[in-house]
């Protein structure tokens, strides 16, 4: 979503470790997005709505915001994921380095489609 699986899945071909931490900051921050959008919701409802453009430009606002709160050390969210996901996949983000990124592996299964 922020920066495009194509990107994130070319760098799983040269590097796992680096696009396991990738996709664990995108998803915090897709994560953050989601909260502050709620909560925008939230408080508009007793207001008369802006209409379309206005729900747009919010949204862009929400996602700015989500992608400022989740930089550096951000929520702590994306940390935990990757150190899950690490622990539980750790052979397969080792033995993946410098595959083709054309494969048809699904990574965190090991299957192919």
């Amino acid at each position: 979503m922020i920066d495009g699986i194509g990107a994130l899945y070319h760098l799983k071909a040269s590097d796992p470790g680096k696009a396991l931490h990738k996709a664990c900051q995108e998803f915090e921050t897709v994560f953050a997005h989601q909260i502050l959008k709620t909560m925008g919701q939230t408080l508009e409802e007793g207001f008369a709505g802006d209409g379309l453009a206005g729900d747009m430009y919010d949204d862009l606002l929400y996602l700015e915001l989500a992608r400022k709160v989740t930089e550096g050390r951000g929520l702590g969210l994306a940390t935990v994921v990757e150190q899950q996901l690490k622990e539980r996949f750790s052979g397969q983000i080792a033995d993946q380095g410098g595959q083709d990124a054309s494969d048809n592996t699904v990574w965190r299964t090991g299957r192919k489609d």
